[in-house]
């Protein structure tokens, strides 16, 4: 049986390398990705070829098309949905027959309010039962509720998290969920030696909901205290202005090569993400050798030696768990 992988752009996001390191585990041989395009311009097409040499170990096996959403219904064979988008687009009479790699709950609307920011601020970070029934509580906009309803009736369902299992289990009990493991995207080399000149690594990663604000607020406090900053950044405004203080390097959307160094060369990595279905950037920390301080969320709730966990997303406790590790 032929493997369709539907894609909404070819960007080397987190959860665009999950979906095809499952594709590549599970089905290697014969499927074909499919971006889903509104006009003749695939998002990220032109990293098509670093996704193929990083992800596909066979790529002469796999094909790519680019898909207008109307001829959906005409596809035969396995379909493997990846997000919001590629989910809603599946005709009705499909959705019981597809597979959902299941990355995140992209309820947009309530995950980047100021709401949800408060929430989990003074209760702490919700398990995925306490997101569904926030989802319910609140009005939702259009393309949410079909969203919400399309959860609802998937019959098999493909997750690297048991949280986003278990939240799929208050919507629908009758859905079918595999856990897939996945390795960290950047691997570590014991080649690469490097003295870790930076005392805390940071993420800004452009959404509300991956705990931007709260990533500023540190990278000010510990400035101002003397630590050195590393800040991996996805925004032009916000990496100009860094550039200008003392104590803190900016670096605007390096590759992974370079990301690498940059994990070797740091002592702590923070991640104060407000909701994530996984959470590739502690595992790469961790991975890389650094102390990791990240939020409850996802499947990062175990402390241990080297991994310490904000209950609530407050500063106050982000910075105590930070100092806890501290810096020689």
């Amino acid at each position: 049986m032929h493997n369709f992988i539907i894609l909404e752009s070819l960007y080397p996001t987190g959860g665009v390398r999950q979906a095809l390191e499952i594709m590549r585990k599970r089905f290697e041989i014969d499927y074909t990705i499919l971006i889903l395009i509104n006009d003749d311009k695939p998002k990220g097409f032109h990293y098509y070829k670093q996704v193929l040499r990083a992800f596909l170990t066979k790529p002469k096996h796999v094909k790519l098309k680019l898909i207008k959403k109307h001829h959906l219904s005409s596809l035969g064979g396995r379909i493997f949905t990846t997000s919001k988008k590629t989910l809603i687009a599946i005709p009705n009479e499909k959705i019981k027959k597809i597979i959902h790699i299941h990355q995140h709950f992209e309820f947009w609307e309530l995950l980047n309010s100021k709401h949800f920011q408060n929430l989990c601020e003074i209760n702490g970070y919700l398990t995925p039962q306490q997101l569904v029934e926030q989802i319910k509580q609140n009005k939702l906009k259009m393309d949410d509720k079909k969203y919400l309803d399309r959860l609802k009736n998937i019959s098999e369902v493909i997750t690297v998290s048991r949280y986003l299992g278990q939240g799929l289990d208050c919507l629908n009990n009758d859905c079918n969920v595999t856990l897939s493991t996945v390795h960290p995207h950047i691997k570590y080399s014991k080649n690469h030696h490097f003295i870790r000149e930076y005392d805390l690594l940071v993420f800004y990663r452009g959404s509300p909901w991956k705990g931007d604000a709260m990533s500023v607020a540190l990278i000010h406090y510990f400035r101002e205290i003397g630590w050195s900053i590393c800040v991996v950044n996805s925004s032009k405004i916000l990496h100009k202005k860094l550039r200008r203080f003392q104590n803190v390097t900016s670096i605007y959307k390096p590759s992974d090569k370079k990301l690498s160094q940059y994990y070797l060369k740091s002592k702590i990595v923070v991640t104060p993400s407000l909701s994530e279905g996984f959470g590739s950037i502690p595992q790469e920390g961790l991975a890389f050798g650094c102390k990791v301080v990240t939020s409850k969320t996802g499947v990062w709730d175990q402390e241990n030696k080297s991994l310490l966990v904000c209950q609530t997303h407050n500063l106050v406790e982000y910075v105590e768990k930070i100092k806890q590790f501290g810096v020689e």
